[in-house]
């Protein structure tokens, strides 16, 4: 990969033959270099929308509207739900079993109830089915 996310510099402290230690700066005199490919560490996004209301000059206050996919005060968007319903619509796991939603849990540090979990299934399983 041309451009990787991060570097990492290992450069020894200290000789290898005499365990004499390397002044501050020293130059390099070459370095090979080897990637490592992962995947990040799952990590929920939380955002909050604030709907604000302003007051005119003519003294009418006007109130700004949610977007229509925003209908609740906590829900879940669709990478959630995706991710919710993998388990389920791709690996099988039942909806009655426990282990879906605790694999959600455990990944992202967030318990997930019944409801979401089956509901996201079932949308996955319309788009899919469409």
């Amino acid at each position: 990969m041309e451009n990787p996310d991060r570097v990492i510099d290992l450069v020894p402290t200290a000789c290898h033959c005499r365990r004499k230690k390397f002044p501050e700066g020293v130059e390099s005199e070459g370095r090979f270099a080897r990637q490592v490919h992962d995947v990040p560490e799952p990590k929920l996004e939380a955002a909050k929308c604030r709907a604000h209301s302003l007051r005119c000059d003519c003294g009418a206050v006007t109130e700004e509207t949610f977007p229509e996919s925003v209908n609740a005060h906590v829900q879940q968007c669709p990478r959630l739900t995706g991710t919710v319903a993998c388990p389920h619509a791709y690996q099988y796991l039942p909806l009655h079993r426990p282990e879906g939603p605790q694999a959600i849990e455990d990944m992202f540090g967030i318990p997930i109830s019944e409801g979401p979990w089956s509901s996201g299934s079932r949308e996955v399983a319309v788009e899919r089915s469409c």
